[in-house]
């Protein structure tokens, strides 16, 4: 076993934490140091997540672990200070499952992998490649069980208007690499977004053509398929089978075998500049033929970071697909964007069947709410971890950037007691609000579509928080665990003037 090569901590910090299904929490490492959750897995009867934080007395990006409990509890938190956590790229930099977490340095200069143990404890894989060597630059990475080939895919580094596909076999002895285009795409760009391992004998590349027509870019994205000795077995742009996504946010292998793709659709309008951009989804079968594709979802802001989707599983049922992701959207009575992270569910056949979206502080100029990953937890609830941005810099907001994770039940909806199904469409009152009395987070949801404004006040009448609720099948999250003990009041308006009034209590 090797040493450990690089300086495992633990911050000691205190969280507010509650015991009910449906938790919300913040992982704080300090109030100045920015966090943000990218991926999550089930592990031990936990939840781990995995992210980056801005380590402000080293001034840059390093890497955090944490496990939470099923009820919410926050049970432990690391973090690896090395070389591995600086430069990573935003999107799988990191990989984690059952027996430990691996760490990829996407580097221009280098690739760098580390394989600790699901303890941080112990190191037993470290190696990396130069990537000058191979003029290849690496977008995303993917292993096998025994964590001891890496299958990489990307590009080769422009030289010239030559851009080809590239996917690299490594090991800690070999490297073996394949570089591919096909006759008539000379002239466009290319490049290898995602790769999964369909078994350990097929892996599946979903590629990305980047071709321009007059005053626009089309991009189509098709799926390649190459057994473990890295030789094409599949082509789909030969056989014609391609969406027109530019599929860079995901690759999901579902339990048919069927590969489902998420990224965004761009309508132009006479110049490269002036585009809409649409968060979307692609389904092909286990074969690489093209079932379907669907846009799905608001982005008035054509910021694909912030009005998209990130991740994609199977859902509950076996009857289709559950997205996760966030929406930004625009009103006449909203005074600023409001990005909102968002649940959805699709068919199988693609027909969208609901959305659920969530927000969780107060909107000033630019707020973002995004789920980044989600899991399907063994007691039968979505699990889902994101980050919350408020990018214009208030002190009372720190950090800017604030790590999620958020549970909820088949229909993606927040349930706190795990027993019943809010039905906002059928609920009596147009407004509620749970728990009450709550000593940490207050949950608002709304059968109304209007857009509501809505203001806290204490016994007082001093408005100590303000808020925006834009439509039916959103919730809202409080955080007020800073409040103190007491009576207040929600009063929530919609666009007509109509008032809601809700009176709550807190108890420390």
């Amino acid at each position: 076993m090797k040493k450990l090569l690089y300086l495992t901590f633990i911050l000691l910090i205190s969280l507010s934490s509650f015991g009910q299904i449906g938790f919300q929490n913040s992982v704080a490492l300090k109030i100045d140091e920015p966090n943000r959750a990218r991926a999550i897995i089930e592990y031990d009867s936990c939840y781990l997540l995995g992210g980056k934080y801005f380590d402000q007395s080293l001034g840059r990006w390093e890497i955090f672990f944490s496990k939470f409990n099923k009820q919410g509890e926050l049970t432990w938190l690391k973090t690896l200070k090395s070389d591995t956590a600086s430069s990573l790229i935003e999107s799988n930099s990191f990989l984690m499952d059952h027996s430990g977490f691996l760490i990829g340095a996407l580097r221009p200069e280098f690739i760098k992998f580390v394989a600790y143990n699901s303890e941080l404890d112990s190191v037993f894989v470290d190696f990396k490649i130069s990537t000058d060597k191979y003029n290849f630059i690496c977008h995303r990475f993917t292993n096998n069980s025994l964590k001891d080939t890496f299958f990489l895919s990307g590009r080769n580094k422009i030289s010239t208007e030559t851009q080809d596909i590239m996917l690299l076999r490594v090991t800690s002895t070999d490297t073996t690499f394949i570089r591919t285009r096909n006759q008539n795409q000379s002239n466009n760009r290319l490049e290898a977004s995602y790769l999964d391992r369909v078994s350990d004998n097929t892996i599946v590349l979903a590629c990305i053509e980047q071709e321009v027509v007059g005053s626009e870019i089309v991009y189509s994205t098709y799926l390649l398929h190459f057994d473990s000795e890295l030789n094409l077995v599949y082509n789909g742009w030969l056989e014609k089978q391609t969406i027109p996504v530019s599929g860079n946010n995901g690759l999901f292998v579902d339990s048919q075998g069927n590969i489902v793709v998420i990224g965004s659709h761009y309508d132009f309008f006479g110049s490269f500049t002036n585009f809409n951009c649409y968060p979307s989804i692609g389904k092909f079968n286990a074969s690489g033929e093209v079932e379907w594709y669907r846009s799905l979802g608001n982005n008035i802001e054509n910021n694909s970071q912030y009005g998209s989707w990130e991740s994609v599983i199977e859902s509950k049922e076996k009857d289709g697909y559950i997205l996760v992701g966030g929406q930004i959207d625009e009103t006449e009575f909203q005074d600023s964007l409001l990005g909102r992270a968002a649940i959805a569910k699709v068919s199988y056949e693609g027909d969208s069947l609901w959305m659920k979206t969530y927000s969780f502080r107060t909107p000033r100029e630019d707020t973002r709410d995004v789920f980044t990953d989600v899991i399907l937890s063994s007691d039968g609830y979505y699990v889902a971890c994101g980050a919350s941005y408020q990018r214009v810099f208030h002190p009372e907001d720190d950090p800017w950037i604030q790590s999620l994770i958020v549970k909820m039940d088949a229909d993606g909806i927040y349930d706190p007691e795990g027993t019943s199904i809010i039905n906002l469409s059928e609920s009596n009152n147009e407004i509620n609000i749970f728990p009450n009395p709550t000593s940490s987070r207050l949950y608002l949801t709304q059968s109304t579509s209007r857009k509501l404004r809505g203001k806290v006040m204490n016994q007082n009448g001093v408005v100590v928080e303000e808020f925006i609720s834009p439509g039916i099948h959103h919730t809202h999250i409080l955080d007020v665990s800073n409040f103190v003990s007491g009576a207040y009041h929600i009063i929530a308006s919609d666009e007509s003037g109509r008032s809601h009034v809700r009176k709550f209590i807190i108890q420390h």
